[in-house]
């Protein structure tokens, strides 16, 4: 499989996660009548992400042990790095989502339930995709100082990953104003809503950028030796 092909998949699979995150949270609005939908939603939405985070990070795995040259092993071991950041994220945003199953979100522990803790997960997912991203944006910032330019490819780079910033930043403050109980609840779900609708654009745009490549010559992990 070719590293074109192989971002495909990644990309795909992000994007339909982060596509799911929209509809969950919108019937989060409406708990009574959608609650176990939009949880079972939730749920399958961050199984797409941890599973396209995974594939991604052992794809940037393989790309540093394949690395001869040490200007791309240095490369290659800080793309591993921001991968794991992507992969943590992922990873507690889909135990967060279980956690807000109705069958164990009541469950009090330590003095709290299970939801509130489900909250703060999620708040710590968000800061993990906050730092994949600055990790990401820094080294685009990096890249057109060295090329001195900024392509086409870049500023769609570039707006894609302020996507992903955007949305962790309001899924960090729905998620304070709901445990501050600041106005009604559902405006913590409102926040959540607009961060999805975040996600979900910079899932798109990232699918869309791998999908233009496709049509630039094809790479594989030779060019890495």
């Amino acid at each position: 499989m070719t590293l074109s092909h192989q971002k495909i998949m990644i990309a795909s699979l992000c994007c339909i996660g982060c596509a799911l995150l929209t509809p969950a949270t919108l019937m989060l609005l409406y708990p009574g009548a959608f609650r176990y939908l939009s949880i079972s939603i939730l749920i399958v939405a961050c199984l797409c992400l941890t599973a396209s985070a995974a594939i991604d990070l052992y794809d940037a795995y393989l790309r540093l042990n394949l690395s001869k040259k040490n200007c791309i092993r240095m490369k290659a071991r800080r793309e591993l790095k921001t991968k794991c950041y992507l992969l943590c994220g992922a990873s507690l945003f889909l135990l967060g989502s279980v956690i807000f199953l109705p069958l164990v979100s009541s469950i009090i522990i330590f003095n709290t339930t299970l939801s509130d803790l489900g909250t703060w997960i999620f708040r710590f997912g968000s800061i993990s995709y906050l730092i994949s991203s600055y990790r990401s944006l820094y080294d685009l910032i990096q890249n057109t100082k060295k090329i001195g330019r900024w392509s086409k490819q870049d500023l769609l780079d570039l707006i894609t990953i302020c996507a992903f910033m955007l949305g962790a930043l309001l899924y960090i403050l729905g998620g304070i104003i709901g445990q501050l109980k600041v106005g009604q609840m559902s405006l913590m779900f409102e926040f959540w809503v607009m961060g999805s609708f975040c996600f979900s654009l910079g899932g798109f745009l990232a699918l869309k950028h791998i999908t233009c490549d496709m049509f630039l010559p094809t790479s594989s992990y030779a060019e890495l030796k």
